[in-house]
């Protein structure tokens, strides 16, 4: 019998970034975000399953929704980058490297221009120049999390704007910051 290749974790397909590093930001079902990490190497997956063993874990039964950001991580500094967005998001209850909570956009430009982002002219400018896929929770018949599925590309993955208030899209994402 041959064994069946997972494609989902925690109900989550994740075949999409095989092969690719990145940032991810956990949003519970209602809008709130709750967490934003970093995966490189091509272990998206193994993150994933780390997270979901935790005790204390943000990743829980009321994450539904997992923004993904690409990063070139030839191109880019990952760890400063994924501080760069949990500052913009004003996610407090996770530690800040590089940057304080209090630096205004011009600090925290010339913080990250010292760890190789260099920014230019706005934050969030710069921001959306990445690619963002949105994964969002699936499941089964059995009314589990689902683990089986299809193999997905990267392009089915990209979040059209629905112009919503409730609109999921990175752009309305960004634009939703808490600062």
């Amino acid at each position: 019998m041959v064994k069946r290749e997972y494609t989902h974790v925690d109900g989550f397909n994740y075949t999409s970034l095989i092969g690719l590093s990145g940032i991810y930001i956990f949003q519970e079902l209602y809008g709130n975000l709750v967490y934003i990490g970093m995966w490189y190497n091509d272990d998206f997956r193994s993150r994933m399953r780390k997270h979901g063993s935790d005790v204390d874990s943000k990743y829980d039964s009321n994450i539904h929704y997992i923004h993904v950001i690409i990063v070139d991580q030839n191109i880019y500094p990952i760890l400063p980058l994924e501080h760069l967005y949990i500052w913009y998001f004003n996610l407090t209850d996770q530690q800040l490297l590089f940057y304080k909570w209090d630096d205004n956009e011009e600090v925290v430009k010339q913080k990250a221009k010292e760890q190789n982002l260099d920014i230019g002219d706005s934050i969030k400018d710069f921001l959306l120049t990445f690619e963002c896929v949105l994964l969002e929770k699936e499941w089964g018949e059995d009314s589990a999390a689902k683990r089986y599925g299809e193999v997905e590309k990267l392009s089915s993955k990209k979040y059209q704007c629905d112009g919503s208030i409730k609109c999921r899209c990175y752009r309305c994402l960004l634009n939703r910051r808490k600062n």
